[in-house]
């Protein structure tokens, strides 16, 4: 009922419901857009107000995300950013998954993990852990909205003695405005170096 039309449930595996908060011990969930992903969350608990009606919260235990299939483009159109970007309207303010799996994007998995969401009316935030191929990556994301239209982005990868911020907004009508600076090191099988790499639009 307090899930949004682009995201579909599959499967739900109800443990112990109770007036406040309901234990789960599997729950799969469909987001489509232009790349569908299922969500697969495992002893989970959801915390709702059945007064208000509303889901307050979700934690999980562990999470597994599968990008299954994207839908199909013109092939001679050339990848367009748009000026005007809609946030889903997700049906929670906060979200705490200790550990995710992210399968089909890269070669080797993705694992991340410690990932904290917390969003409102203006803001969304998250902050999380990356391991991949043995680099252990640190990322914050700050993201401004107006009524779900994206408005900026601050984003901020931190790895070892690496560190790369990058800030982007919409520019005009042929896309978007982005700052990125940083310090990026040798890394092993990654050869890039770079410093205040200016604007990109």
């Amino acid at each position: 009922k307090f899930l949004p039309p682009s995201i579909k449930l599959e499967s739900l595996d109800i443990e112990r419901p109770g007036l406040a908060r309901t234990k789960v011990k599997n729950l799969t969930l469909q987001i489509e857009g232009n790349t569908q992903l299922s969500l697969e969350l495992a002893d989970t608990e959801l915390h709702y107000s059945l007064w208000q009606q509303k889901l307050l919260s979700v934690s999980a235990e562990k999470a597994i995300v599968t990008v299954t299939s994207a839908k199909d483009s013109p092939a001679d159109s050339g990848f367009q950013l748009p000026q005007s970007i809609t946030l889903p309207q997700l049906p929670v303010s906060q979200l705490s998954i200790e550990q995710v799996q992210l399968k089909g994007i890269a070669a080797q998995d993705i694992a991340i993990s410690n990932i904290q969401f917390a969003g409102d009316n203006e803001q969304l935030q998250l902050s999380s852990n990356i391991n991949w191929m043995g680099l252990v990556a640190e990322l914050t994301t700050r993201v401004e909205h107006r009524q779900q239209q994206l408005t900026s982005i601050n984003l901020e990868v931190t790895q070892d003695t690496n560190q790369l911020i990058v800030n982007a907004k919409p520019l005009d009508q042929l896309g978007w405005q982005f700052h990125l600076n940083g310090q990026i090191a040798q890394i092993p099988f990654i050869q890039i170096y770079s410093a205040d790499l200016g604007t990109i639009n």
